[in-house]
């Protein structure tokens, strides 16, 4: 687990209401997510809570002060109802051989990108990632990311949640095991009547779980 663990940069919490998911997880965790920035062109602006130095949580959600982009929001974001763990990012560099070696393995993975979002103090972070696959596997297979030399965004919140545990569940999960080996990844993926990611959280307030 603590192999997974350093692996994770992030989990995508995906909401309808940024505002009323911020006072909802800080009412769970006893931390309040920081509001990060907007996704210009992609419809979407999040806050983050920090999960460690380089891991995070994001809620993510309709930007009111953006057009929705023809597509629909990015992650199909516009479409949730209530929240819910739709994703989660690994950390990788050089981020095109893990690709590569995906590729090479028939590992579903989404077309290379860069993206970048404003924070509210005017910084703009840039990344390099494979967007989000919205697949069979449910969110479960991670999308890469690679923060080259932008400052890591866990950095500068306050570290007082810790991740302790991400697993899934799908009704094949062999599939998924065999997919998450080839990106040497070492996650529980358990039997599920529909993919699941669940992960657990140590906070002020105790353990928290998301899925």
């Amino acid at each position: 687990m603590q192999q997974l663990l350093r692996t994770v940069d992030h989990l995508v919490l995906a909401v309808p209401d940024l505002h009323q998911a911020i006072a909802e997880v800080h009412e769970l965790t006893g931390v309040k997510p920081k509001i990060g920035g907007q996704h210009m062109g992609r419809g979407t602006w999040n806050a983050l809570l920090a999960l460690g130095h380089d891991t995070y949580l994001e809620l993510i959600a309709p930007d009111p002060q953006q057009v929705l982009p023809e597509k629909g929001c990015w992650m199909g974001v516009d479409q949730i109802k209530e929240p819910k763990l739709i994703h989660w990012a690994a950390k990788v560099h050089p981020i095109v051989d893990v690709i590569k070696k995906a590729k090479n393995h028939q590992v579903q993975i989404g077309k290379l990108s860069s993206s970048s979002r404003t924070r509210i103090n005017g910084q703009v972070l840039s990344w390099m990632l494979t967007e989000p696959v919205s697949g069979e596997d449910g969110g479960l297979l991670p999308f890469l990311i690679d923060w080259e030399d932008s400052d890591h965004p866990a950095e500068s919140l306050p570290q007082k949640c810790k991740l302790i545990h991400l697993e899934g569940r799908h009704p094949h999960p062999e599939q998924i095991n065999a997919q998450l080996a080839v990106l040497d990844i070492q996650m529980e993926i358990s039997l599920g009547n529909r993919p699941q990611l669940l992960a657990s959280i140590n906070t002020p307030n105790g353990v928290v779980s998301f899925f």
